[in-house]
């Protein structure tokens, strides 16, 4: 019996394969309900016998909404219109109130909401405005209780927990661990539905778990008028995507097979030669740079912000233009960059999620604030403000959550930022040094190998580019049409992204 519940065990904790590696989906939730049914698990176990959203009756709805609105009013005659007008209104609304109650009675939405689709597209996939402020919501972190954290870095660690590495590598790495157990969970459909109610009063009820599926391995797509939400099969794709200094990387999260966080040892090793590899890239043609330009940056702009003169354009603050800007952008990098660069968009969507390794050191809430919601004038650069899940991390291990909107919100993110905020690094190593014996050596083979388990993203398409902070191309008489178009292109949306933070200062 013991050995038919452990086969029970690992059936059901097994990841299975979508039907294809990629699914677009264009905002309407029943497009993607077969994959709840594949994956199926407690997760999902509720998902038909939900209750299903109703359509509040005409009188509700004036109910409730004159004694809001009525205080708005500047004037007794503007007061005595909308009175008239809610007055006036039930007989008005008769026809459409019964069509929307007819919606909801459709044999197409049964088991779906007759507002899903057009909350998802109208109020988020076609909406022009820059997700960056306007969508995108953050929370932001409290600190490890077994990481020492100072205004600067510190390589120093309490819990009776001795390290070599820095306490930003440190934080990233246990976020990325939890990140994987998680991710696991829902990908198998084993973690629990949420519920609200009492358990003591037995009026508990389930709440939809619809977006859970499109937490891990997706990403927004910018399309002129409607946007896309791409979700990859998380079984075929092991990898997550980490940025440093403007710049993106690929390194392995889990293990292939059994869908496990690898070794804590292994992600720490991974996430400090993502730094290695950004420090090297910003300081190649650097000091060049810096004796070739001239730097016209205006006093208001400069104010908190530090510029990194690097050889190479940051294509991350295009994700921050308005959305037909971005997806004309993102077509033309697409012509300049070919399969290549296609090759290596698709890596960073696919990733299950984007981790900021940012390199400043915020310590007030405001600063703190600023990194998780835009980045601010010292990080916006170093995020893809499309991926559906970013984690950032500071220099000084301050960390936080940003999530893209359009197809999930609030609830599933808070349940998953509980969740990874409640692995310390303590936890997770204890937990990794569980599961992989490194003592006869069971990781040493993955460490050995890190090296080509990092990847840059991007760098064949921005080899040639040498953006400076003014659009400046360091050479650029002899700078092809393609690097100054790419270069032009970051300019013009650093430019935006810029007046943007500015205006919400």
């Amino acid at each position: 019996n013991r050995e038919r519940d452990n086969e029970r065990m690992i059936i059901t904790n097994m990841m299975k394969k979508w039907p294809s590696k990629m699914i677009e989906s264009n905002g309407d939730y029943r497009d993607e309900q077969h994959i709840e049914r594949l994956i199926g698990g407690p997760l999902y176990q509720h998902q038909h016998t939900i209750p299903r959203l109703p359509v509040p009756s005409i009188e509700d709805t004036i109910q409730r909404f004159l004694p809001t609105a009525l205080p708005l009013a500047r004037t007794t005659d503007e007061q005595q219109a909308l009175k008239q007008a809610c007055h006036d209104f039930p007989q008005q609304a008769q026809q459409l109130q019964q069509r929307l109650i007819q919606r909801r009675e459709d044999e197409g939405n049964k088991d779906s909401s007759w507002l899903q689709m057009w909350w998802n597209q109208m109020g988020y996939l076609q909406v022009r405005d820059p997700v960056v402020v306007n969508v995108s919501y953050f929370f932001h972190f409290l600190d490890d209780p077994t990481l020492h954290y100072t205004a600067c870095n510190s390589n120093s660690v309490s819990g009776n927990i001795s390290s070599s590495a820095k306490v930003n590598v440190q934080r990233g790495a246990a976020l990325l661990y939890s990140t994987a157990e998680f991710r696991k969970m829902v990908c198998t459909g084993q973690l629990t539905a949420e519920v609200i109610g009492s358990k003591t009063r037995g009026n508990q009820a389930p709440l939809c778990s619809v977006a859970y599926k499109y937490m891990f391995n997706s990403c927004r797509v910018p399309q002129r008028q409607q946007d896309a939400y791409r979700m990859y099969d998380p079984s075929q794709h092991t990898h997550s995507i980490v940025s440093r200094k403007g710049y993106f990387f690929s390194i392995e999260l889990v293990d292939g097979e059994s869908q496990d966080p690898l070794p804590i040892e292994v992600l720490e090793a991974q996430l400090e030669r993502c730094i290695e590899m950004a420090d090297d890239l910003s300081c190649v043609g650097a000091s060049d740079m810096a004796s070739d330009m001239a730097l016209d940056v205006t006093s208001d702009m400069a104010s908190g912000m530090t510029l990194s003169l690097s050889p190479r354009a940051k294509l991350g603050l295009l994700t921050s233009q308005n959305r037909d800007d971005w997806a004309d952008g993102r077509q033309q990098l697409l012509d300049i960059g070919g399969d290549a660069f296609g090759k290596d968009l698709e890596r960073l969507e696919s990733g299950a999620i984007l981790l900021n390794l940012d390199d400043h050191s915020p310590v007030s809430r405001q600063e703190c604030g600023e990194m998780c919601w835009t980045g601010g004038m010292k990080g916006g650069h170093n995020r893809w403000f499309d991926k559906s899940i970013q984690v950032c991390v500071s220099e000084n291990g301050k960390s936080g959550f940003l999530g893209e909107h359009s197809m999930m919100d609030g609830m599933p993110c808070v349940r998953y930022a509980d969740y990874i905020t409640g692995v310390t690094y303590a936890e997770a190593k204890r937990r990794s040094h569980a599961k992989y014996d490194t003592e006869t050596g069971a990781s040493s083979s993955l460490m050995m190998d890190v090296s080509s388990m990092v990847n840059e993203l991007f760098g064949e398409i921005l080899s040639s580019t040498h953006g400076g902070p003014n659009g400046v191309a360091n050479g650029a008489n002899s700078a092809s049409s393609d690097s100054k178009m790419i270069v032009d292109l970051v300019d013009v949306a650093q430019a935006s992204f810029y007046g943007l933070i500015k205006s919400h200062d």
